[in-house]
C-alpha cells in the first residue's frame, strides 16, 4: 500500500490556524473545491476514530482521523477510499 505524507508550516499565529484546523470536519473552510464535509456516524470532529465523507472537485472522499492532540496541536488522518 502506497502512503503519503504532508506536513506545512504556516506563517500565522498558531491559535488562528489551530482553531480553524482542529475540527476535522471544517474542511471546506481551508481546502479550495471541498464544498461540503460531514461527519458520519454522529462522532464529533475532534474524536479519533471519526470518518468524514467529503466533495473535493466533484469527487466524494472518505478518510479516518487517526490521531488528534490539541497538546500538540497535530492531526493525522489516513485516506479510505474514493467513493464512486
Amino acid at each position: 500500500m502506497t502512503q503519503a505524507y504532508y506536513s506545512a508550516v504556516l506563517d500565522h499565529p498558531l491559535d488562528d490556524v489551530w482553531s480553524l484546523i482542529r475540527d476535522f470536519n471544517n474542511y471546506p473552510a481551508y481546502i479550495d473545491g471541498v464544498s461540503e464535509s460531514e461527519i458520519e456516524d454522529n462522532k464529533r470532529g475532534d474524536e479519533v476514530g471519526a470518518v468524514r465523507r467529503f466533495c473535493y472537485l466533484g469527487n466524494w472522499i472518505r478518510q479516518r482521523l487517526v490521531d488528534h492532540s490539541d497538546l500538540q496541536h497535530s492531526l493525522t488522518y489516513a485516506g479510505l477510499e474514493a467513493i464512486p
